[in-house]
């Protein structure tokens, strides 16, 4: 009788934990799905300027050292 109480404890409390591993699953999935979908459009983004016309990457190249000066010298004002 102790041992078929044991059993019975033993598995309603894993199904208790089996629902609550079934919800994170759930929420990771989601969470998941969403980081998924954000690093395909980064990536859709960071083909789009790639023309292979050479004054784009110029124009790029002075953009992005613009930024960095820009990041560089706000500290000091």
């Amino acid at each position: 009788r102790r041992l078929d109480d044991g059993v019975h404890a033993a598995a309603y409390l894993l199904g208790g934990v089996a629902t609550r591993s079934a919800r994170l699953d759930r929420v990771l999935d989601v969470v998941v799905h969403r980081i998924a979908s954000g690093v395909r459009t980064l990536g859709r983004l960071a083909r789009r300027p790639q023309t292979g016309q050479l004054h784009h990457y110029y124009l790029e190249a002075v953009l992005v050292l613009a930024a960095l000066l820009a990041l560089l010298l706000l500290p000091l004002t």
